[in-house]
């Protein structure tokens, strides 16, 4: 707990101004164990800047009202890929 405290410290309170994209890499269920990442994470989908995070599957509820949600397995990876690609390009 203590490594994602000190994680959301550094990476996502704040970021700066000429922040074009914020990437999390995941939001899951042991990271709702802690209430300021969860306070960070609400914070930047709420933002003007684009949130490509990962979401665990139990979490896609919660988080997915914010945009687009990709389902991404071994039957889709390359196709799925591509798109989340191409939504990136668009920034």
């Amino acid at each position: 707990m203590e490594d994602l405290e000190s994680f959301t410290k550094k990476c996502l309170e704040g970021p700066p101004k000429d922040t074009e994209l914020v990437v999390i890499d995941e939001i899951g269920k042991m990271e709702m164990y802690s209430e300021k990442f969860v306070h960070e994470v609400n914070i930047r989908l709420k933002a003007d800047i684009p949130v490509l995070a990962v979401l665990h599957r139990d979490l896609v509820g919660r988080y997915g009202i914010y945009g687009k949600v990709y389902r991404l397995g071994e039957d889709n990876f390359t196709k799925t890929k591509s798109r989340i690609e191409d939504e990136i390009k668009r920034f």
